[in-house]
């Protein structure tokens, strides 16, 4: 806000965009109040004029006319920090020109991390960039072999199924259970026809629960419609829809000349682990659902520190088309340098489960910053040159 005149908070329902951008804003519109709507639509130029700035314009997306009448407003009489809009969702396709490069600036916002939660300020996540990973991604020295008191595999998954949602966080398991199962009806159900979006909500459910089964996997545009029972027009217009509203995340598959048989599919991750399982028993007598926990959750972790700094990274997975080689996550910076990383329900992991990691390295050579086996146990120690083990909990123990 010191620095641009606008700012499009995006990110899933419910995620917290409303709440912390009013804190910043002298004056709020809510553009889903029909009466408030009404006069937007009418004018949005005369509607915008003499509020008082910084100005919140709350779901925006039922007005999509508001972002030219910010452009043309920022335009006449420059400034920064006058705006915010947030939403859910951006409009359906072709609905209105993006009128806001080079003027709005996007932040996206996620479910919180576990750094975040735990943190008695908002310094949480700033104080997740002392992790190992970020070390590492950084070029620097990872911090030796010693206990660092992570958590072990059953208060992991508790804090995956807790969920990253302002509003389930504070839920005992049972009410935090028909909070998600509320939400999920809610997001099929009611918030495309919000958007303007004509859908069927039994089907897009379905769309949506064959995401959630190979969340944390790599799958098919054609396999995820096979499972819903949907033909391929509709599949295509879901998995937009459901990306628009930040429900689902593609995690494209790490290509490089030094690699060959590398598979072109996706993995996909939902935005909130807790999605996954209704409670502890469940992930715990299902070892597949378990690993789908573990990586849904630590991509959870990772990626809202992907665009913050001080060193900036996009997130990529890499699997052999054979299926012998996989690696969960390539953080790539903006240099090509790499780190991979390997998630595993173990509290001891050994060399053996860096072997892919090692692999890589091969191949890559100079171009592979390191590689972190995420696991369950207590300690950071090293596996092979430039290959260390650290806890799932190293991403937020940094805060406590």
């Amino acid at each position: 806000m010191a620095a641009f005149p606008a700012a499009l908070i995006t990110g899933a329902r419910a995620v917290g965009k409303t709440t912390t951008a009013a804190r910043l804003a002298a004056e709020t519109v809510r553009l889903d109040a029909p009466r408030e709507r009404a006069v937007f639509v009418a004018d949005p130029d005369a509607a915008l004029a003499g509020l008082a700035t910084p100005v919140l314009l709350d779901e925006w997306q039922a007005v999509p006319e508001v972002l030219g009448a910010v452009k043309r407003a920022v335009d006449q009489a420059g400034g920064s920090g006058r705006y915010i809009l947030t939403g859910s969702a951006y409009p359906k396709a072709g609905a209105t020109a993006w009128a806001g490069t080079g003027r709005v600036i996007t932040v996206p916002m996620a479910p919180m991390t576990q750094a975040e939660i735990r943190a008695s300020s908002s310094a949480g996540l700033a104080a997740a960039h002392g992790n190992p990973l970020m070390a590492m991604l950084a070029d620097e020295p990872v911090p030796g072999s010693v206990p660092s008191g992570g958590a072990d595999l059953l208060e992991v998954l508790a804090c995956a199924l807790r969920s990253g949602f302002p509003g389930a966080l504070a839920l005992g398991d049972a009410d935090r259970r028909l909070w998600i199962d509320a939400y999920l009806s809610d997001i099929v159900h009611r918030d495309p026809i919000d958007i303007g979006e004509r859908v069927d909500g039994v089907l897009l459910r379905r769309y949506l629960d064959a995401v959630l089964a190979v969340s944390g996997m790599t799958a098919t545009d054609q396999s995820l419609r096979t499972a819903a029972g949907i033909a391929t027009d509709t599949g295509r217009r879901y998995h937009d829809l459901l990306t628009r509203m930040h429900l689902i995340v593609d995690v494209p598959s790490w290509s490089s000349n030094r690699l060959t048989s590398i598979a072109k599919a996706p993995k996909r991750m939902v935005c909130d682990a807790a999605f996954l399982a209704p409670a502890l028993p469940a992930v715990r007598r299902d070892g597949p659902l378990l690993g789908r926990v573990l990586e849904t959750f630590v991509h959870q972790q990772i990626s809202p520190l992907a665009s913050l700094g001080p060193v900036t990274f996009r997130i990529f997975h890499a699997r052999s088309t054979s299926g012998h080689r996989e690696i969960d996550f390539v953080l790539e910076r903006g240099d090509g340098r790499v780190v991979a990383v390997e998630v595993k329900a173990s509290a001891a992991p050994s060399a053996t489960d860096a072997a892919h990691l090692a692999w890589l390295a091969d191949r890559i050579g100079d171009r592979f910053l390191g590689g972190l086996v995420l696991h369950t146990g207590p300690s950071t120690f090293e596996l092979l040159d430039r290959v260390w083990a650290t806890p799932i909990a190293s991403l937020w123990s940094a805060s406590r």
